[in-house]
């Protein structure tokens, strides 16, 4: 059984959660889209992301957002949009197929917590 911070590829190579994240850009594309409805003019993106944990039946990703109080701030939430760019690390559920090129998913994104000073510094 594999540990939870190695990554198998298909061709055998051993990665884990350190050398993953030096290639993450190579293997996943994030995008933040802002609600159509947002009030505010200014705007948050994604400042950096990295793999916590990727094993055979989940990942997790840490998003860190430039401006953290702007993000999802309407009624309707803005969303992050993932593309898997490496397919042969990435599997269907039952595991007897590799995921096929240009695959994407969408997540509405809740709203995101920052410091007092951040609240002051994005309200003025």
């Amino acid at each position: 059984m594999k540990l939870l911070n190695e990554i198998q590829y298909l061709d055998g190579v051993e990665l884990n959660l350190d050398q993953l994240n030096l290639i993450k850009r190579s293997v996943l594309r994030l995008s933040f889209i802002p609600s159509e409805i947002s009030e505010n003019k200014k705007k948050a993106s994604i400042d950096d992301w990295s793999f916590q944990t990727f094993n055979s039946t989940f990942m997790t990703l840490k998003v860190n957002f430039d401006r953290p109080l702007l993000v999802s701030q309407s009624f309707e939430k803005d969303t992050i949009l993932i593309e898997f760019l490496q397919e042969q690390l990435f599997q269907s559920k039952s595991g007897d197929a590799v995921l096929g090129g240009d695959l994407k998913i969408s997540q509405k994104i809740p709203r995101q917590l920052g410091s007092m000073e951040e609240f002051f510094t994005i309200s003025n």
